[in-house]
């Protein structure tokens, strides 16, 4: 707290100018969006107003996404952490609910944090995702890559499949065609929602990165957050690598029963599928080595020893395979 003298009389000043609260504001809400699903953050009241006296709280509207969470109040107070904090924490649902002059007041305050609607990478075309992948950017980075692998490597099994339903040559093994035509068509949808997850995980772990660590209870909260990121991260290329191993498993059907003239196209969705299981492979394995969680890394490492086992040699089976017909 600031004091100037005036005469006989002592006037006091809160710690901070408007300006170096908004800032703190800023930095906290970005801290709380890596633990809580938030949508929009708004300073309001005397602070916003710039009414603001020693004796004003900070208040803090806070509205996040999802279902109700009994930590979401806690969470606030703990990584926005300013002297005299009143968060009023809501859902998107609740916020709704509340009367117009509330909202009102609430919305006629300081914007501290939105969260960004931008396009979703699959929808992009194809030239702005390789100079975004060429980028300095952290994502998209070799998680997308194995994950656009393994959805190409769908894309080609689906491919076959629709140039053998419906050909009379065909007809004795349609019906199993058309039930790998479903499946590679999930898998194929699968990889595009796990392109988005790693572009997300990997910009979380990135923040958390780039937390302050100055104090204790600083290196606290960039550690816990650094962690939960982390996870998160192997998590994604793990689920990439199932999927991949998926759609290695479509190729040798494919192969032997599919159109003949596509025989090639199953023998590249193979090639693409092992690279994709590969790829994410190598992002789980820099994930772990940042980790300390013990338990988790044991887990994670022996699902993956799991998903490798025979994959490489399967994959040359097929491809010789296809060779063969060539």
């Amino acid at each position: 707290m600031q004091a100037k003298s005036s005469g006989s009389v002592r006037i006091f000043y809160p710690e901070w100018t408007k300006e170096e609260l908004v800032q703190k504001l800023r930095e906290g809400a970005a801290r709380l969006s890596l633990f809580l699903p938030v949508k929009e953050v708004i300073l309001f009241g005397s602070w916003a107003r710039g009414t603001y006296t020693v004796a004003s709280d900070v208040d803090l509207l806070v509205i996040y996404e999802g279902a109700k969470r009994e930590d979401a109040f806690s969470l606030v107070k703990k990584t926005v952490n300013v002297p005299r904090l009143e968060p009023h924490v809501y859902t998107e649902e609740e916020f709704d609910a509340l009367g117009p002059g509330f909202k009102a007041a609430a919305r006629q305050g300081l914007l501290i944090y939105k969260k960004m609607e931008v396009p979703m990478l699959a929808e992009k075309p194809l030239n702005q995702f390789m100079d975004e992948l060429a980028s300095s950017a952290p994502a998209p980075g070799g998680g997308s890559v194995a994950a656009l692998a393994g959805a190409m490597g769908a894309a080609l099994v689906s491919m076959v499949c629709n140039l053998t339903i419906g050909k009379k040559k065909y007809a004795d093994v349609e019906e199993e065609i058309k039930a790998i035509l479903e499946q590679s068509e999930a898998l194929r949808r699968e990889f595009l929602n796990l392109l988005e997850a790693d572009v997300a995980a990997y910009t979380r772990v990135s923040e958390a990165m780039k937390m302050p660590r100055e104090t204790e209870e600083q290196k606290a909260i960039r550690e816990e957050a650094l962690d939960k990121a982390l996870k998160e991260a192997t998590e994604v290329p793990l689920r990439v690598a199932e999927a991949c191993v998926r759609v290695i498993d479509l190729c040798r059907p494919v192969a032997e029963k599919g159109n003949v003239n596509a025989v090639s196209d199953a023998g590249v969705a193979v090639v693409m599928a092992e690279a994709g299981l590969r790829s994410a492979a190598l992002n789980v394995l820099i994930n772990l080595g940042w980790l300390k969680d013990e338990d988790f890394k044991k887990e994670a490492q022996t699902r993956l020893d799991k998903l490798l086992e025979g994959k490489s040699q399967l994959k040359e089976e097929i491809y010789e395979f296809v060779k063969s017909k060539l």
